[in-house]
């Protein structure tokens, strides 16, 4: 198979249908954070409350056995409580840790976004044409991080909005691509 010059390897031609099942999964995630937002941040945070439980439980797992050979242990052991800690967290408080993480993601977009703009206008005392730029891009981060501050519930919605409008995009668009691909597999 030749596609504008180039031989297709046989077997990316076959592997379309993993292209396309990974399309349907895709969409149908962006579907549902679509139709329930809300469910879709409360499940996600549930995940992770799962992960950094079995993830304290290893790292506690790991310290220990370094304790035993003597390699010491006591950061592992205190990074596995953390986790176990925050997993718990996350399963009892699903919405309050949404919100934390979002007001910690919006000071963290409103320091970056003072920090360009004032290096922004520290450039444009120096004569760099392209100042504004970053004035631009750091007045951005600086209503991004505000908004986030000020309506973490109305950005989290927002951002899982457009999470799922990507998903939705991206998993038609590797269905198109894997029948596309299962079409150029056909011998002619």
């Amino acid at each position: 198979m030749v596609i504008r010059g180039m031989e297709m390897p046989g077997a990316m031609t076959r592997i379309w249908p993993i292209i396309v099942v990974r399309g349907v999964l895709m969409a149908g995630f962006g579907i549902a954070t679509l139709v329930w937002p809300q469910l879709t941040a409360v499940v996600m945070i549930s995940i992770f409350g799962f992960y950094a439980i079995i993830d304290g439980l290893m790292s506690i797992g790991y310290g220990m056995a370094g304790r035993r050979a003597g390699r010491g242990g006591g950061g592992w052991i205190s990074q596995g409580v953390i986790a176990i800690l925050a997993g718990l967290i996350a399963l009892i408080w699903p919405k309050a840790t949404g919100v934390v993480v979002l007001l910690i993601l919006g000071f963290w977009a409103l320091m970056i976004g003072l920090v360009l703009t004032a290096l922004a206008f520290r450039l444009r005392q120096t004569g760099v044409p392209q100042w504004w730029y970053l004035l631009v891009i750091g007045l951005i981060g600086v209503v991004f991080g505000l908004v986030m501050i000020f309506e973490p519930v109305s950005s989290l919605l927002t951002l899982l909005k457009v999470v799922g409008f990507f998903a939705l995009v991206g998993g038609i668009l590797l269905v198109v691509g894997g029948f596309r691909l299962r079409s150029r597999a056909r011998p002619a």
